[in-house]
């Protein structure tokens, strides 16, 4: 199953190696899921990013950022199950933030599973309520509101969950880094429990 993902703007990759290696332990924990990556993303050096690292590059704009148009009219949505939104999409500009809420609003109503990971994002962005499942480090899920279905906190050995109903569980995913599995595991049918367990 390959996964939309949006992430760090491919103009900071070269710039930013802070930020780079962050989101190459995000990109890494996919891979080990077996679940590769389709960025939808631009910028100057986009291709040959995606190059580096093997990526298709049909939903990438070398020049400029995506816009609604290019959403609307060259990404299928219907082939994709998944649109996986990192943490480095929030180390952006305003512009680049509101073209990962426009793509995360049209993955949602094009009936793609959204899934947005806020760890270490401390101010709300654009497409926090257009994802159904969302998650961060500490003690308190953030609300779910718009169309999130699922709120998950990371506190040390626990995961506090906030959907249907808020519950706390034990010695289960132990960090976000299990959240690929996690994904797969919900979009193959099992139950949040069982997601939970195929994360260890």
């Amino acid at each position: 199953m390959f996964v939309l993902y949006i992430g760090l703007p491919f103009s900071l990759w070269e710039t930013n190696v802070a930020l780079r290696r962050n989101e190459e332990k995000q990109i890494a924990a996919f891979q080990r899921a077996g679940l590769p990556l389709v960025p939808v993303n631009g910028g100057t050096g986009s291709r040959r990013i995606c190059r580096h690292y093997g990526w298709d590059d049909s939903f990438v704009s070398e020049n400029a950022l995506p816009d609604e148009e290019f959403l609307e009219d060259h990404v299928f949505w219907e082939d994709y199950m998944l649109l996986y939104i990192s943490p480095g999409a929030a180390c952006s500009d305003a512009m680049y933030q509101q073209f990962a809420g426009q793509a995360a609003r049209a993955g949602a109503d094009n009936g793609l599973f959204v899934a947005a990971d806020l760890c270490g994002v401390t101010e709300p962005v654009p497409w926090q309520h257009e994802a159904h499942i969302i998650w961060h480090r500490g003690a308190e899920p953030f609300p779910c509101e718009g169309n999130c279905r699922l709120s998950m906190a990371f506190d040390g050995a626990q995961i506090h969950v906030v959907g249907m109903k808020e519950k706390v569980y034990h010695g289960t995913i132990a960090s976000e880094e299990k959240m690929p599995v996690f994904l797969q595991s919900l979009l193959h049918g099992a139950t949040l429990e069982e997601a939970l367990q195929a994360g260890t």
